[in-house]
C-alpha cells in the first residue's frame, strides 16, 4: 500500500518526456509502456506545461488516465509548490476534490485525470453550468480553517511587485502601485469587510478560478475544479470576484462579460444557499463590494503577467494580457441610478487612497446632466470633507443667479446637501468686468492649490456633448491650441451662453484620474467613434487614459453591447 504522493528524485524535461515518464509512473501503472499508450499535450496552459496520458487498451474509458504537470520555469519565485500539493490533499480529504496527486518529482507532480472538458467563455454563463460552478465554489469556501493568516491576495501582490522591482524599467512603469498597496491593504480592504470574520468572511479560497480551470463533464453533470498554486486563505468576495472577471477568458479576453448586477444576485442566491448563509442580504451594495474586489483581481493578473513576461518560456504574449487586465476602462450601467452609484463608489475609492498621500484631495466638475447624477450618490460618500476642494472645468460667464450658472446649479442641488463651507469650493468671479479677467483670476485661485512639486489636479469629472466637446472645449476651435497656463476664455462658444472660462486641454490631461460620465442616445454615435474607432479628432478624445461610465443609451453603439 502507497503512501500519496509518491516522491521521485527525478527532473522531467518537456523535449524527453515521452521516453522518461514511464519509469516515474512504473509504481502506480506497471504494465503501461510508450506502445499502448498515447500522450495528449494541452496547449491552453500560460503557467506550466500539462499534458494527460491514457491507455490505449481502454480508448474509450479515460477514467484510468493521468495528469503530468510540469512546473513553468521560474516560477517557483512566486508559487509555493509544497502548498499546493498540500491544497490537493487537504481538498480530497474533504471530498471536494476527487482527483489525488499521486506522484511528486522535481519539477513537477502527476495526479488522477479529471473527466470532461475544459469550460469555455460561453460555457460559465449557462444556467446549469454556473449553477454547479456556484455549489462547488461554496463548498470549497466550506472547508474548515484551522488558524488566522494574512489573506493571501496582499502578499502575492507584494511578491509580484518584489519581481517585477528587480527590472528598473519596469519598476518605473508600476512605481505609483507600490505605494497605493498599503492603503489597500490598511484602508480599503477593511472598509470592504470590516472585522472579517475567519471562516465565513475569510475562507480557504481557490484564487485562480479562470474558465479553463473548471472541468464539465456532461455525463455525469458535475463540475470540478483544476490546478491549486494559489490555493489560500483569503476573501471568498475576491475568489467570486476573480472568476466574474474570468469570464472574458485568457485569448482575446473580452471583459465586458463581466457578470450584470441581476447575473451576479441570481448567482449569489445559489452560492450562499449552498453555504448556509440565508441571512446574507444580495442586493446592489454587495454587488458594488465584489466590483471592487474585481479591481483588485486585474491589478493582481494584470503584475502576475509582468512578471511571467520576464521569466515563462512558454509562448503566451503576457504583456498584452497584463495591459489587457490593467486597462478595463470603459464601463456600461442598466441605468442612471446605477450609473451614478458606480461613479460614486469609485470616486470613494480613489479619494480614500489619496488620503493618506495628500492634505488636500481636488475634485474637479463639470455641468449638465452630471450635477443630477453626483447629487443621488454623494452626500452618501464617506470624504474626508474639511481636505476636499471642489473647483470647476468650466463656468459660463453669466451671474451666479442665473439658470446657466454650473456654480449656481450645484450650489442649489449638491453643496447645501454636503458638510462643507464656501473654503471647500473654488470657483470664478463673475462681477469682474471682463471674461479674460475672470480667467486669469480663477487660474490665480486655482494654482494655490498646489503643493509643489505636485502640479496638476487629482480627479476630474467629465461630461461631452454630443459634438464630442468637453468643459468648454469644442470641435475645431483656437482654443484647443492654447496650452499656457491653467485656464482660458472663450467669447465666441458655439453653444450659448457666448462667453465662457474653460480649464485647457493640457490641464485637463494631466489630471490624475480622468473620468468620463455619458448618458444619452444622441452621443452615442462619438461614444464609438473615440473608444472603438479611436478618432482623436474630438476634443474628448484627446485626453489619455480616460475612464468611461456610460449608460446603455450612450453605449448602444459599440459592438461590445
Amino acid at each position: 500500500m502507497y503512501s500519496y504522493p509518491i516522491f521521485k528524485n527525478v527532473t522531467l524535461s518537456l523535449s524527453n518526456i515521452s521516453n522518461e515518464i514511464y519509469e516515474v509512473i512504473n509504481e502506480i501503472r506497471p504494465d503501461w509502456n510508450s506502445s499502448n499508450t498515447r500522450l495528449v499535450p494541452f496547449t491552453e496552459g500560460i503557467t506550466n506545461a500539462i499534458l494527460a496520458i491514457f491507455d490505449n487498451r481502454t480508448f474509450d474509458d479515460q477514467s484510468n488516465g493521468l495528469i503530468i504537470k510540469l512546473f513553468g520555469a521560474h516560477t517557483e519565485l512566486f508559487i509555493d509548490r509544497q502548498s499546493e500539493i498540500n491544497a490537493m490533499v487537504k481538498l480530497s480529504q474533504y471530498g471536494v476534490l476527487s482527483q489525488h496527486v499521486l506522484i511528486q518529482f522535481n519539477n513537477g507532480i502527476i495526479y488522477e485525470f479529471t473527466r470532461g472538458e475544459a469550460c469555455s467563455r460561453e460555457d460559465v454563463t449557462k444556467e446549469n453550468i454556473s449553477k454547479l460552478i456556484a455549489i462547488k465554489l461554496a463548498q470549497f469556501h466550506s472547508i474548515p480553517v484551522e488558524k488566522y493568516e494574512k489573506p493571501y491576495i496582499i502578499s502575492l501582490i507584494r511578491r509580484f511587485i518584489e519581481l517585477i522591482s528587480e527590472n528598473e524599467e519596469q519598476k518605473k512603469e508600476i512605481s505609483s502601485i507600490i505605494s497605493d498597496i498599503d492603503t489597500i491593504e490598511e484602508v480599503i480592504l477593511p472598509k470592504l469587510v470590516p472585522n472579517g470574520e475567519l471562516g465565513k468572511d475569510l475562507v480557504y479560497c481557490h484564487n485562480d478560478l479562470l474558465v479553463k480551470n473548471i472541468i464539465y463533464d456532461k455525463k455525469s453533470e458535475t463540475i470540478s475544479f483544476i490546478d491549486f498554486e494559489y490555493t489560500r486563505l483569503n476573501y471568498y468576495l475576491f475568489d467570486i470576484a476573480n472568476h466574474f472577471v474570468e469570464y472574458a477568458g485568457v485569448d482575446d479576453a473580452d471583459f465586458n462579460l463581466y457578470p450584470t448586477h441581476d447575473e451576479q444576485k441570481r448567482w449569489l442566491k445559489i452560492y450562499f444557499d449552498e453555504r448556509q448563509m440565508n441571512k446574507q442580504i444580495i442586493n446592489d451594495d454587495l454587488c458594488y463590494i465584489i466590483d471592487k474586489f474585481s479591481a483588485l483581481a486585474h491589478l493582481m493578473w494584470g503584475l502576475w503577467a509582468l512578471v511571467q513576461s520576464g521569466l515563462s518560456q512558454i509562448d503566451f504574449d503576457y504583456l498584452n494580457y497584463a495591459k489587457e487586465m490593467s486597462s478595463s476602462n470603459v464601463n456600461i450601467c442598466d441605468d442612471n441610478k446605477l450609473l451614478s452609484e458606480k461613479v460614486g463608489y469609485y470616486l470613494e475609492e480613489i479619494v480614500l487612497k489619496m488620503m493618506n498621500e495628500k492634505q488636500l484631495i481636488t475634485i474637479g466638475l463639470s455641468g449638465g446632466s452630471l450635477i443630477d447624477l453626483l447629487v443621488s450618490i454623494v452626500p452618501y460618500l464617506q470624504f474626508p470633507w474639511s481636505r476636499i476642494r471642489f473647483f470647476f472645468l468650466d463656468e459660463r460667464f453669466v451671474p451666479f443667479t442665473s439658470d446657466e450658472s454650473t456654480y449656481g446649479n450645484y450650489q442649489s442641488k449638491l453643496f447645501r446637501q454636503l458638510p462643507i463651507t464656501e473654503k471647500n469650493i473654488i470657483k470664478i468671479d463673475p462681477t469682474l468686468k471682463s471674461v479674460e479677467e475672470c480667467a486669469l483670476d480663477y487660474q490665480n485661485k486655482l494654482q494655490q492649490l498646489f503643493i509643489q512639486p505636485d502640479n496638476s489636479f487629482d480627479i476630474v469629472l467629465l461630461g461631452m456633448g454630443p459634438d464630442g466637446h468637453t468643459a468648454s472645449l469644442f470641435p475645431n476651435h483656437p482654443v484647443l491650441n492654447i496650452n499656457n497656463g491653467l485656464v482660458t476664455y472663450v467669447k465666441d462658444s458655439p453653444k450659448p451662453p457666448p462667453e465662457r472660462v474653460t480649464l485647457t486641454l493640457n490641464t485637463i490631461n494631466e489630471a490624475k484620474y480622468k473620468i468620463a460620465v455619458i448618458t444619452g442616445e444622441t452621443k452615442s454615435t462619438v461614444v464609438k467613434q473615440i473608444i472603438e474607432d479611436k478618432n482623436r479628432t474630438y476634443p474628448i478624445g484627446q485626453l489619455e487614459n480616460l475612464i468611461w461610465y456610460l449608460d446603455k443609451a450612450a453605449a448602444s453603439k459599440l459592438e461590445i453591447i
